[in-house]
């Protein structure tokens, strides 16, 4: 289905390039930079949450365990009185488990402030680029329009990366 969704998008950019260009050099420039930029901070940051993600699966792991070593070894523990190590030694796998999933979250949490800040943000940029031109009055209001909409085909079409992680958050 990436396939797919990579073959959309380059089908999406080739069309709706040469009408951006006509439009508005400036606002290109500024789409490809903006795209450029936010897939490298999205790409940062989910790299980081790989790590924590397989943290967190390997600390759960751990977990689990240790509680199927005490349910096997119960009479051993009991017969030794071992429950004071037993479960301190479970509250320290827990601890871990809840401590890496607090990190997990802080770093989705951080994901999603900046993917949805990214898309927010865009709606305005080709306003605020193609307003100067309009005032100057070197383009009529529709192209304003025009170059919203190729504006936000090109930009969803170069931000695959970000909307494929918006999407696991």
């Amino acid at each position: 289905s990436f396939l797919l969704i990579i073959l959309s998008s380059i089908i999406t950019l080739v069309s709706f390039t040469g009408v951006l260009l006509s439009i508005s050099a400036t606002l290109s420039l500024t789409l490809i930079a903006y795209a450029i930029v936010g897939t490298i901070v999205t790409t940062w940051i989910g790299r980081r949450l790989v790590g924590i993600n397989f943290n967190q699966l390997k600390r759960e792991a751990d977990f689990r365990y240790g509680l199927v070593h005490v349910r096997d070894n119960a009479e051993a523990i009991a017969f030794y009185q071992g429950e004071a190590p037993e479960l301190a030694q479970l509250r320290r796998r827990f601890g871990e488990v809840l401590q890496n999933f607090d990190l997990l979250i802080r770093w989705e949490r951080n994901l999603g402030y900046f993917t949805s800040s990214y898309n927010l943000l865009v709606r305005a940029l080709p306003y605020l680029v193609v307003a100067p031109v309009y005032f100057a009055g070197q383009t009529d209001f529709g192209a304003i329009t025009q170059a919203a909409i190729a504006f936000d085909q090109i930009f969803r079409a170069l931000s695959i990366v970000v909307s494929q992680f918006e999407n696991l958050t």
